[in-house]
């Protein structure tokens, strides 16, 4: 049983190719950007099943977390498609979920499951709209590609790993977001292998994903491709750590 009165990040499903929401992972694709859901469900009964299946313009996700305000669940999912929750216990259900997305169209559709009594609203984290679901079809606007929504940053850019000839350290700014952007990160030496990433605290509600890293150059770069939602903060940052293996 998932306990009221807490946070629960949860990982999606899908294949691992080092994405996250923090602590969150799944497979990001090459089109598309993350984007952030926040839904805010109320006076749910402990039985049943709530949550939003999407229909069109979601491609996938990148996880998400729910807080319990009071209530408590027995199974809560993030799958490419959908997010669900199983209610149990004895007190209604109050919560809110953060489901971040991988958005290719200006607006979504899909079909929100919201009992009778209950309510649910979703804050748009591109356009910080809200909007009230019933219980049935939905259609959402994301701001994708609108006149409103400053677009994300791409291109390429050029990271410096601090360190010496053994191991080295390379920090990247999420703030603000970012689409297919090429990262290099000239390392200070060659053999190494990438050891670890370290991503932001899970308050700076940080989605982010990395994809096809590589090596080249004689093993003096690493090459990796940036995607991070907008809603991502100031101070959202992942280190990577370099190092020979012996």
């Amino acid at each position: 049983m998932l306990r009221m009165a807490g946070r629960l990040s949860v990982l999606a499903t899908g294949v691992l190719l080092l994405v996250g929401v923090s602590s969150a992972s799944a497979q990001i694709g090459p089109s598309g950007q993350i984007e952030q859901f926040n839904y805010t469900l109320t006076n749910a009964p402990p039985q049943g099943f709530d949550g939003v299946i999407y229909s069109t313009g979601v491609i996938g996700t990148s996880g998400g977390t729910v807080d319990f305000q009071s209530g408590a669940a027995k199974e809560v999912n993030f799958f490419d498609n959908a997010w669900t929750l199983i209610p149990t216990g004895n007190d209604p259900l109050n919560i809110t979920v953060t489901d971040y997305r991988l958005v290719s169209a200006p607006t979504i559709t899909g079909t929100a499951h919201v009992p009778a009594g209950a309510s649910m609203t979703v804050n748009v984290g591109n356009t910080d709209q809200t909007i009230k679901l019933t219980n049935g079809k939905f259609s959402i606007p994301t701001g994708v590609g609108g006149l409103g929504a400053k677009p994300q940053k791409g291109g390429k850019q050029v990271v410096k790993c601090r360190g010496g000839a053994r191991s080295c350290r390379a920090t990247i700014n999420l703030a603000g977001g970012a689409r297919d952007r090429q990262i290099v990160i000239r390392l200070t030496g060659t053999d190494f292998l990438l050891k670890s990433i370290k991503g932001p605290p899970e308050r700076a509600r940080a989605a982010y994903g990395l994809t096809d890293g590589h090596f080249k150059l004689g093993g003096s770069e690493y090459v990796v491709t940036l995607n991070a939602a907008r809603s991502s903060r100031r101070g959202s940052r992942l280190t990577l750590t370099f190092g020979r293996d012996k």
